[in-house]
């Protein structure tokens, strides 16, 4: 192997050993490498011939089109390619094809369910609440828009104007829904709440009390955390 550009390639390659001479017998040396595919990645013959088609084609666009490719390069577009093939070959990747179904869960006879959310765009901050029944029928909604807020504080307020809307109607019995874990854990206080903004506070520090008066638990049930 005289080309120092095809040498250079080879270097950045972890886990093939090149051709060491250019005499060498190309067949017997990619014989040597094995179809054996392994269970999480790519056997090193498809490897080594990725790896081959990139020289070429490095060396083609160098030519003809005059751009110079780093080697590293070659090997990040080899792994790509590779693992892209890999992930659609794979008797691995037919496995989790299957889907995972989440659906929306009802809470106990004679509790309220409070789904809340937030949502930033351009920066500005919109909340939303949801009330039902163990019926699955709309009791109450709302929504606000807050302006400039983290993420964080959005979730909290929202979880703070759904809790209080309940509870000005005289609700006792009330579950909440949200796919923020982290306001949730902080409620429960298994993590500390990351106070980075003012509107966190009014909307970390209601849910937090509330939840002193109120049964509260949490579980993690259709890929959403449940308090």
């Amino acid at each position: 192997m005289g080309c120092n550009f095809a040498k250079e390639v080879w270097g950045c390659s972890s886990d093939i050993r090149p051709l060491t001479s250019h005499t060498g017998d190309l067949y017997r040396w990619l014989s040597s490498l094995g179809c054996s595919t392994p269970k999480f990645d790519l056997d090193l013959l498809s490897k080594a011939l990725l790896i081959c088609w990139q020289i070429w084609e490095a060396r083609n666009n160098m030519l003809f089109q005059g751009s110079k490719l780093h080697p590293a390069c070659c090997i990040h577009v080899v792994a790509t390619v590779g693992l892209n093939y890999w992930q659609l070959n794979s008797s691995v990747q037919k496995e989790k094809d299957i889907p995972m179904v989440i659906k929306w869960h009802p809470p106990s006879t004679g509790w309220i369910k409070v789904n809340f959310d937030g949502s930033l765009m351009n920066s500005q901050a919109s909340t939303g609440f949801v009330i039902l029944n163990c019926d699955g029928n709309v009791l109450l909604a709302g929504s606000n828009n807050i302006g400039e807020n983290s993420i964080n504080a959005v979730e909290s307020v929202a979880l703070r104007d759904g809790l209080v809307a309940a509870i000005e109607r005289d609700w006792d019995q009330i579950m909440v829904e949200g796919d923020s874990k982290l306001v949730i854990d902080s409620i429960l206080k298994k993590s500390k709440p990351p106070l980075e903004h003012p509107t966190y506070y009014s909307g970390y520090l209601v849910p937090y009390f509330l939840c002193r008066l109120y049964p509260f638990s949490a579980c993690v049930q259709g890929g959403k955390l449940q308090g």
